[in-house]
């Protein structure tokens, strides 16, 4: 009782700390954002804890997926307002202080402490202010009627706000912006991300059709436009637009489908390890989405399509895949998870020379998970500790002393 208490206290201490230092740097742009959207979180989890429970106040803090928040808004009035009638409602002279969020207009007037004339937010009165707080960029140029550029990853913290507003106990939504207003555009972002991966296939029809027309066989110009496919996808990913790049990667995989290795024998292997390539990178796009059952189903197949290869640049891909699929078994609970590490022992004994840290801590992360059901035998200890005697690397060494530790159990 007394440990935990003393646990408390330094968290708290901790806590108290971290604001402190984040108050001293109020003024700075980044920190007032992380504030901001600090306090937000906090607010969305009493309105949670207040209309479901203190399970979904958690859950504010600890799941980024945000999709299940459009399901639970209220009903907006059918009450539409112009821009140029939500503009005049700034809280001057007396006036409520409307705000437009999503396309959705709220009454924020019971705050005028905040988005009043002197308030610390009144730039957002009046205003539609999706893209604004998308960004947690409170300049003029932000404060547009346009979503045009927001990555994933934007739109989800403009999702989070509408919720907030939205569940907000003093805050009411009373009707919609009209005609252009960003619903539309929401719609559209959604539409167009469908539309991408159709553009996408089209596209690479397109250079397939350019390749062959200058006399290049077939089976090469598919793997050519394949790989540029994964090129496409990698720029993608660094833009943070996962959905897109999944889409890029995909139409890389169903360019090959059409692929007959038969025709070519030096492309087979080629094929199967650009197909791989792709698979790994589909499930890497959508574990930063946090989609970890469709990561698992990519990596599964990286793995069917590799193995049986031979070579260092199959045995390296294979082993990553091996080593991704252990740190995604803390996330999914997978029947095959025993099977998944019989089949990385003997990849890892065929593949010496090319593992690295990163593959054998993601197969111990596995093998932990084993020894916890009491799964792990004396001979995957045993085949454990002769690839683990291969490093000088003390995090390798550590994670087979609490693998050999909880089988020992």
């Amino acid at each position: 009782m007394t440990a935990c208490s003393s646990c408390l206290k330094w968290g708290a201490a901790v806590f108290i700390a971290a604001i402190a230092v984040l108050a001293m740097y109020k003024d700075h742009p980044t920190v007032q954002v992380t504030l901001m959207r600090f306090f937000r979180d906090v607010s969305r989890a009493r309105s949670h804890a207040r209309l479901y429970g203190n399970e979904a106040a958690l859950s504010v803090f600890t799941s980024d997926d945000v999709t299940q928040l459009r399901q639970t808004l209220s009903e907006a009035p059918n009450v539409i307002f112009s821009p140029e009638e939500l503009a005049q409602l700034d809280g001057s002279e007396g006036k409520p202080i409307y705000l437009s969020v999503a396309g959705r207009v709220y009454d924020v007037s019971s705050n005028r402490k905040t988005y009043g004339p002197k308030g610390t937010y009144h730039s957002l009165a009046a205003k539609d202010a999706s893209r604004a707080l998308a960004l947690g960029c409170m300049s003029k140029r932000c404060l547009v009627s346009s979503l045009e550029g927001l990555t994933e990853k934007q739109l989800k913290e403009l999702d989070r706000w509408v919720d907030f507003f939205d569940k907000h106990d003093k805050y009411h939504c009373v009707g919609r912006l009209q005609a252009d207003d960003v619903v539309e555009q929401a719609v559209d972002a959604a539409l167009k991300q469908d539309e991408f991966g159709l553009k996408m296939g089209g596209l690479t029809h397109t250079k397939l059709a350019e390749r062959l027309a200058k006399g290049e066989k077939r089976e090469s110009a598919l793997l050519a436009v394949a790989e540029g496919t994964l090129l496409d996808g990698f720029k993608l990913h660094s833009r943070e637009r996962m959905a897109d790049a999944v889409s890029a990667f995909e139409s890389g995989l169903m360019l090959l489908v059409e692929a007959d290795p038969s025709q070519d024998e030096g492309a087979a292997t080629a094929l199967a390890l650009l197909k791989g390539k792709l698979l790994m990178a589909c499930a890497t796009a959508t574990m930063h989405q946090k989609h970890f059952a469709d990561a698992m189903g990519y990596l599964k197949k990286a793995v069917h399509v590799l193995q049986g290869l031979e070579g260092d640049q199959a045995c390296r891909l294979t082993a990553t895949a091996y080593a991704d699929l252990g740190i995604l078994l803390k996330s999914v609970e997978d029947p095959d998870s025993h099977s998944v590490l019989k089949l990385a022992h003997r990849i890892y004994e065929q593949c010496p020379d090319v593992l690295e840290v990163p593959h054998v801590i993601g197969w111990l992360r596995t093998a932990h998970m084993l020894a916890k059901n009491k799964e792990l035998t004396q001979a995957d200890l045993d085949t454990l500790l002769k690839v683990v005697a291969r490093f000088d690397d003390q995090r390798v060494q550590r994670m087979f002393d609490t693998v050999a530790a909880t089988a020992a159990l």
